[in-house]
């Protein structure tokens, strides 16, 4: 029996061929059939395999760009078809197999997300807003080097000075005796005057001392502060309930702080949490591979750009406050996003909480993975100035996972200050590049003809000499468009495998720091790829290699 056998007589006509492989729903993540392509099977593959089938003689294998289960066909019967070890021998008539075992039933239709939901997008920023508080920012951070006690409590909580430097965290000291912060002209942050309750108009605004935590664009413009407040500070409010921890800068954005997975959308996973410093701890544990989204309240929801990154993961993990608001806002995520989880800190009501009581923050995110993400090595370096383990992560041609900070820090719908999805985006010009690089021109791209002069030219000279005259019938035109985005792009896809050889991920390598200083360029690409499920295809169609855009159009259509 064949894998493809195998694979039809679960999904009959909805299993299609494309390329050199068959594509259809995923038995274990599901799809719709006749839609889904998240699935492939490539029949004819004898490398990769397990030692038993490569013993026998069984080709074939499989693998999910969504779920990231993957395999020969004895990895196919026992994941998806329920069979033990034995049992899957006796299907394939081996010796040595016991045959009684039950196949399991095709999995039912995954939730589907709501659609109720049309995450907002949230409004300019005042540039006399921004410039203020660029300026709290680089105060506060050279402020907190003399800190002992915010940097002694951020380590306690899984921040070291590492991570507070990398997020741009800081210290915003009292200004005198009198007052625990500052006062400041409203009109010194762009902001108009404000009418209280009782009709008493105020210019000024206090600002509270403590540690800063901003929310920073790719360009490097503050979009949020928040500030954690002493708790000497914390007197009871007039009405008897308890004063906010946290206080943001007015005129900040609402929307979240999104700090991105690196890799692809489509296999990438994100934990939601309430405060900032918990998705810091997350994503900086993790060496950024898995990304944090901090909605700062239990009803936090995401806006367009964290939704587009949300619905795209393959596994987010809620996990919210361990207490009944927490508890109430998980359905919601559960409602909205098929692929939602709630996955709760193991002790402690938070991230923060947990690893004060000693949690393992990277085992219980590790805990949560997919197989297709894998977590960087990790080392303990002691740092003397906070007396605390500060984490230590493994360079990518020479740089850090992390690239100054926030560079990695996305608030979406923002406009005017780089957006993803905008060329030109870092100095305010919008010049859509869906529209130039997307559904357009591929659609023109069946022959030649679709491609300007120059990128004709370009194509040619890129392609083995055989190959120059037939661009169209031998490349789709979707790898065409890759190749002349990721042209000079210093990344590289590449594929894992374990002890045994079987394929088990896919990742992308990137040098970080072309990227700071390229990112019109490098988010050009990342953009297309990301929403480009044939390139997705051609990539994974050669799990022995690693691809680069210097060898992209060696492999074609045969």
């Amino acid at each position: 029996m064949q894998l493809l056998d195998l694979y039809k007589s679960r999904f009959g006509e909805a299993v299609k061929r494309q390329g050199n492989g068959w594509n259809g729903p995923c038995p274990l993540c599901g799809g719709t059939p006749g839609k889904s392509d998240r699935f492939i099977v490539w029949q004819g593959r004898d490398e990769n395999l397990g030692e038993t089938c490569a013993k026998h003689g069984i080709m074939g294998i499989w693998s999910c760009r969504r779920c990231g289960g993957s395999g020969d066909t004895i990895a196919y019967l026992m994941q998806i078809d329920g069979l033990d070890f034995k049992a899957a021998l006796a299907e394939l008539g081996i010796e040595g197999g016991r045959k009684g075992h039950k196949r399991r039933p095709a999995p039912t239709e995954p939730r589907k997300p709501s659609s109720a939901f049309i995450p907002h997008d949230s409004p300019e920023l005042s540039p006399k807003w921004q410039e203020y508080a660029a300026k709290l920012v680089d105060e506060s951070t050279t402020a907190i080097e003399k800190q002992h006690d915010a940097l002694t409590w951020l380590a306690s909580r899984g921040i070291p000075p590492d991570a507070v430097r990398r997020y741009r965290i800081g210290y915003l000291p009292a200004e005198g005796s009198r007052y625990p912060g500052r006062w400041r002209a409203r009109s010194a942050l762009g902001l108009p005057p404000k009418t209280d309750g009782q009709g008493r108009t105020h210019e000024k605004i206090f600002i509270p001392r403590g540690i800063l935590i901003p929310t920073i664009a790719p360009d490097g413009a503050i979009l949020n502060i928040r500030i954690r407040r002493h708790k000497e500070d914390l007197k009871p409010l007039p009405s008897g309930k308890a004063p906010p921890k946290y206080l943001e800068l007015e005129g900040s954005y609402i929307a979240p702080m999104l700090l991105r997975a690196h890799g692809p959308a489509d296999l990438a996973a994100y934990f939601v949490t309430e405060a900032e410093l918990d998705a810091i701890l997350i994503h900086f544990a993790t060496g950024g591979i898995v990304g944090g989204l901090a909605v700062r309240t239990n009803r936090g929801k995401p806006d367009r750009r964290a939704h587009e990154r949300l619905r795209h993961a393959v596994k987010i993990c809620i996990a919210l406050d361990y207490d009944e608001p927490g508890a109430a806002g998980v359905p919601w995520w559960e409602q909205t996003y098929p692929q939602a989880v709630r996955w709760p800190t193991p002790d402690g009501k938070d991230p923060g909480d947990a690893f004060r009581l000693g949690v393992d923050i990277r085992e219980w995110v590790a805990a949560a993975l997919p197989p297709t993400i894998k977590l960087p090595p990790l080392s303990h370096v002691e740092d003397t100035d906070s007396r605390e383990a500060t984490l230590s992560y493994p360079k990518v041609n020479g740089e850090d996972y992390l690239q100054n900070g926030q560079m990695d820090t996305f608030v979406a719908g923002q406009k005017n200050i780089g957006e993803r999805g905008e060329k030109g985006g870092w100095d305010g010009k919008k010049e859509n590049v869906s529209e130039m690089h997307t559904s357009a021109d591929v659609a023109r791209a069946g022959s030649p003809a679709g491609f300007t002069d120059n990128e004709i030219r370009i194509l040619r000279s890129a392609v083995p000499k055989e190959c120059a005259d037939a661009l169209s019938s031998l490349y789709p035109p979707e790898v065409l468009r890759a190749y002349l985005l990721w042209r000079d792009v210093p990344v590289s896809f590449y594929s894992e495998h374990d002890a045994i050889g079987n394929c088990t991920g896919f990742g992308w390598k990137i040098d970080y720091s072309w990227r700071a200083k390229n990112v019109e360029k490098f988010e050009a690409f990342f953009d297309y790829q990301d929403r480009c499920p044939v390139l997705s295809q051609w990539l994974s169609d050669h799990p022995d290699k690693e691809i680069s855009w210097q060898n992209l159009l060696d492999f074609w259509r045969k």
